[in-house]
């Protein structure tokens, strides 16, 4: 999964699902920071995907950041 997402951004760099799904694959992986960054860029490319809002919102308190997390929940609901 992680090789694939990598091909699909490096096809389209501003493939909002491709930057998701690696996002997910290095979170599920224990890389925090690469999920961070990866899932950021697919919030950048798709404020609207409500799977890398959440994914994101918990890789962002599994890193201990709960007030970035919980600032954007309440973005999500918003868009809900």
């Amino acid at each position: 999964a992680r090789l694939c997402a990598a091909n699909a951004v490096e096809v389209d760099p501003k493939s909002g699902a491709g930057w998701r799904e690696a996002g997910y694959a290095e979170w599920q992986l224990g890389n925090l920071r690469e999920a961070k960054q990866c899932l950021t860029k697919a919030v950048e490319c798709n404020g609207k995907d409500m799977a890398a809002l959440a994914y994101l919102i918990e890789v962002l308190d599994d890193n201990g950041d709960k007030t970035e997390a919980v600032k954007l929940g309440k973005k999500k609901a918003q868009i809900e």
